[in-house]
């Protein structure tokens, strides 16, 4: 089993705005390190219209993503996440388990947030409650 996640945040400023340059620069480096990381096996993000950014991901395990997300220079850089990214009441963040390694596409991504939003966590599908739970 694979564990997949999508991460969802409405972005506070076009793309091209100043504003966000820091956070494109610094996602780049984020990019870098995580096609490094333990237990890491695919992943990509993307704007969705100027509005949106969306960030997939596959990996061997919870331990693995918990360790990359609560670690070094990705939490670091994502205490900054208010400057550049809209406040939600709803979950942003989605995981489900997998048989496939494969990168799942972002409308069924977006489904599982739907999903997780809807109807709250089941038996396969998780939020960041759970990841937190997972950090040693």
């Amino acid at each position: 089993m694979y564990l997949c996640q999508v991460n969802v945040s409405e972005i506070r400023y076009p793309v091209t705005d100043p504003r966000f340059l820091k956070f494109s620069a610094g996602a780049r480096v984020i990019n870098r390190k995580v096609a490094l990381a333990q237990g890491y096996i695919c992943g990509d993000q993307m704007y969705d219209d100027d509005t949106l950014f969306i960030t997939r991901s596959v990996w061997q395990s919870p331990a693995d993503l918990a360790a990359f997300v609560y670690s070094g220079t990705h939490q670091k850089f994502m205490a900054q996440a208010a400057n550049w990214f809209k406040p939600t009441v709803e979950p942003s963040l989605a995981l489900w388990y997998s048989d496939s390694p494969g990168l799942p596409c972002v409308e069924f991504c977006l489904q599982q947030l739907a999903l997780l939003r809807r109807e709250g966590e089941g038996d396969n599908l998780k939020a960041k409650q759970w990841l937190l739970s997972q950090v040693d």
